[in-house]
């Protein structure tokens, strides 16, 4: 494995969030940021519960905490819009051209829709999950 094995264990983290209704919407969830080792680059992913069936809902993870207008973390582009199905509920995962954070603070919203992003309909402030930097973890 060597050095280079060695230095790359650090960036395997998972932060997670539970997604909270917005906007007087009833919309529910989850959603994880995680980065691994391999290529050190984060993937995002949401699944949400009670929403507008047939409705399609920009989503992202972005610098600070709920109800701050923090910068978007890595290309808008990156996130596929949430395509809601008849049971309420949609899943989307995006692959971030940036490395995973390892400290500070992130949230993931959902906006209304791709002409009213101003309107957060869930939100989530995510947190590093404790035990999952296994940079410490012999033979990993």
């Amino acid at each position: 494995a060597g050095l280079a094995a060695a230095t790359n264990r650090a960036f395997d983290h998972e932060w997670k969030t539970v997604l909270k209704p917005g906007a007087g919407s009833s919309i529910t969830g989850e959603a994880e940021v995680e980065g691994k080792d391999k290529d050190k680059k984060a993937e995002a992913e949401i699944s949400i519960k009670r929403g507008t069936p047939g409705s399609e809902l920009p989503w992202h993870v972005h610098q600070g905490k709920c109800g701050d207008n923090g910068s978007i973390v890595g290309a808008a582009t990156a996130y596929p819009v949430l395509k809601v199905k008849e049971n309420g509920e949609a899943k989307a995962e995006a692959k971030l051209d940036v490395e995973a954070p390892t400290s500070g603070e992130y949230y993931v919203n959902v906006h209304k829709s791709a002409s009213d992003l101003k309107t957060i309909v869930a939100c989530g402030d995510l947190v590093m999950e404790a035990g999952k930097d296994k940079s410490k973890t012999a033979g990993y």
